[in-house]
Order: structure tokens, then C-alpha cells, then sequence
């Protein structure tokens, strides 16, 4: 179905052919997760081409096209070569390609050819999520939800940030987690305004904001989960500043459904936060597209035009960040649906769940 959906897309570009080597893209057009290979999906055929490391592999992943190990192991030489390139007078390449690389494939293939770089409408069609897809979220979100409780009991003043990130990516590992999402953040105190700093020596000390955002990836899909905790009684500038972002988030959960523009979205957790005094504390968008990708090529922020359609998966994560005080930030995995929006996380959040 999606390689007969990039067939018809061909006709409207006037395009012969494309030829994919985003390995995101090619994954999602075809099923295959490894490191090497390019697609080629002309009009009427189809050829996936990867090297001798994963014959085997391709065998049970790879579907919907044909395939082929060249023996010599040069991919875009063995396109070169193949009858499908015969009839291919103008031909598509991604815009994310290296241009030293793009260069390189130009040698290769016959020199008739007229190459016309195409947006990443691959990308557009990952914005909706088959039922399959929202399944293998769900596991992510589950994993990575699991490990942070099971990591809790070690968050207390005397530990460092990075201790406590790697005990949670060993957890979310040991739970099936073949790598995390990204890089765990873990902040804590003043260090809580760096809005994506990586977790570091500090000692997480009495009285400190600790902010963890982390995921977990499995079968190509990922997880994106952000909580922040308070290391004993809050203090009122802390009831505050937390309260208010928990006010933004849930309120924003509450309105988001299908057909929103991706500014729409963020305006209606921007507005309490400018309201109550903080707006110049609040410096991202609201979210983004989650999914094969953790930043799956959907904005959800101010200036984002995009209308966000019903099956996509975004991420709802207002904050607020203060520099020399620290900073607030939840965020949790929606699915947007037509009149409204389903809750994917299910980690506590309220204010009285998140002191240690």
C-alpha cells in the first residue's frame, strides 16, 4: 500500500522514478532496519538494493519490492546497471541526501538523467499512524514508564544526575529497550534551565527541581516522556512555577483535536503561561511529532502552519525555565483523534505524586 501510494505520487511530480536513502523513510516504505541501503521505486517496479551483511536479514524484513545483494557490494553501481534504470529519464532524490554523496551517485548512474530533488512527503505520510504503529508506541511509552518507577527508589539527595540516568536507561534496556530515544536528561536544581541538558556529575541536592525526560525505542518506534520532581516541601515559588506549567499542559491535553493548526495548539498553553507572567521563561514550542523518529517531522509550536490530522501522535511539554532558580517541564504522548485527543502516558504528574 505505501509503495503504490509513492507510484501514484509519481505521476503528479512527473517524476520516472525516486530513489529513497533516508533509512527512516526506507523502513517505513519497505521494513528494513538496517545501517546500509538505498530504494529504488520507479512506476512500475521496484528494487531494493543493501550489501552482503544482511542477506539474510532482508529475507524476513523486507517486503512489498524487490531486492538485491550486489556481489561486489557497491549499491549505487549495481542500480546502474540494473534493467530498472532503463526507462528512468528523470529521476527524484531526497533533499537530506550529503551532496558529496548525491555527486558520487550521479557518476554512477547514466548520464541522461535529469535529477530533481523532492520534499520529505515520505515524512508527511508518517504524521498518521496505522493501529500497528500506535501498538509499538504503547510499548514504548510502557517500557520507558516502567523503568522510571522502578529507577524511583534511587532518586534522593546524594546522587548524581548521571547515576540516575543510567539507572534508568538499564532499566528501560532490561525491559526490551534496544537504545533510549535520545540522550536522558536529567537536571536538577539550577541546572533545571537548561531546557535539554544531558545529564551531568551533580549531585542532586534537598529542596532541587530534578527534571527527567527520557524514552525508550523498540521495533523502530519511540517514546518521549518528561517529568519533573521536587526533592522534599516545595517552597511557594515552586508551587507556583510547577502548578502552573501542570495548569498549561492539562488545559492543552484538554483542547487539542484534529484539524488544529500546530500554533493552535501551542497558543493555548502559551497563553496561561504569558497570562500568569512567565511567557519569556517559556522559549520552545509546545511539542512535536512522535513516532519512527522522536522529532517525527511535525511541529506543534508557535509559528507551526501545519494542520495536525486526526491519527497523528504529538507531544504536549510546555515548560518553564528560570536561570538561577530552575526550571518545570511535563510533557506526555497524545494521539490526536477528530474531537479530541487520546492520553498514550500514564505516569502521575500532579504536583503531590512528584515530591520525594
Amino acid at each position: 500500500m505505501r509503495i503504490k501510494k509513492i507510484q501514484a505520487k509519481l505521476k503528479k511530480l512527473n517524476l520516472d522514478a525516486v530513489l529513497f536513502t533516508d533509512l527512516v523513510n526506507i523502513r517505513y516504505l519497505c521494513g528494513y532496519s538496517g545501517s546500509n541501503g538505498i530504494l529504488f521505486i520507479g512506476r512500475n517496479s521496484t528494487l531494493f538494493l543493501t550489501d552482503f551483511r544482511y542477506k539474510e536479514q532482508i529475507e524476513t524484513e523486507v517486503v512489498g519490492v524487490d531486492k538485491l545483494v550486489p556481489k561486489e557490494g557497491i549499491l549505487i553501481s549495481a542500480l546502474g546497471v540494473n534493467p530498472v534504470i532503463e526507462p528512468v529519464k528523470k529521476l527524484g532524490f531526497e533533499r537530506s541526501i550529503e551532496f558529496g554523496r548525491l555527486e558520487k551517485y550521479k557518476e554512477q548512474l547514466p548520464k541522461g538523467i535529469e535529477w530533481a530533488p523532492v520534499d520529505n512527503f515520505v515524512a508527511e505520510m508518517r504524521w498518521v499512524k496505522t493501529e500497528e504503529e500506535i501498538r509499538k508506541i504503547r510499548v514504548a511509552i510502557s517500557i520507558a514508564e516502567n523503568a522510571l518507577l522502578e529507577s524511583l527508589p534511587i532518586l534522593k539527595p546524594g546522587i548524581s544526575e548521571k547515576r540516575f540516568a543510567a539507572e534508568l536507561e538499564y532499566n528501560m534496556r532490561k525491559a526490551g529497550s534496544e537504545r533510549p530515544a535520545f540522550d536522558t536528561i536529567v537536571v536538577s536544581g539550577e541546572r533545571g534551565a537548561v531546557i535539554h541538558g544531558i545529564a551531568s556529575e551533580k549531585i542532586i541536592e534537598s529542596g532541587d527541581f530534578v527534571t527527567i525526560d527520557f524514552g525508550a525505542h523498540i521495533d523502530g518506534y519511540n517514546s518521549d516522556i518528561t517529568r519533573t520532581f521536587i526533592m522534599g516541601e516545595p517552597t511557594d515559588k515552586q508551587r507556583e512555577v510547577y502548578g502552573l506549567v501542570y495548569l498549561a499542559q492539562t488545559s492543552t491535553i484538554e483542547g487539542v483535536k484534529a484539524g488544529m493548526l500546530g500554533k493552535e495548539i501551542d497558543r493555548i498553553a502559551r497563553t496561561i503561561i504569558e497570562n500568569a507572567g512567565y511567557g519569556a521563561y517559556f522559549g520552545h514550542g509546545l511539542g512535536h511529532g512522535l513516532g519512527m523518529e522522536v522529532h517525527d517531522n511535525l511541529g506543534v509550536g508557535s509559528r507551526t502552519e501545519s494542520v495536525i490530522p486526526s491519527g497523528a501522535v504529538i507531544t504536549v511539554e510546555p515548560g518553564i525555565y528560570i536561570p538561577g532558580f530552575g526550571g518545570v517541564r511535563i510533557e506526555d504522548d497524545v494521539r490526536v483523534k477528530d474531537n479530541c485527543c487520546e492520553l498514550l502516558t500514564g505516569l502521575p504528574k500532579k504536583i503531590e505524586d512528584m515530591i520525594i
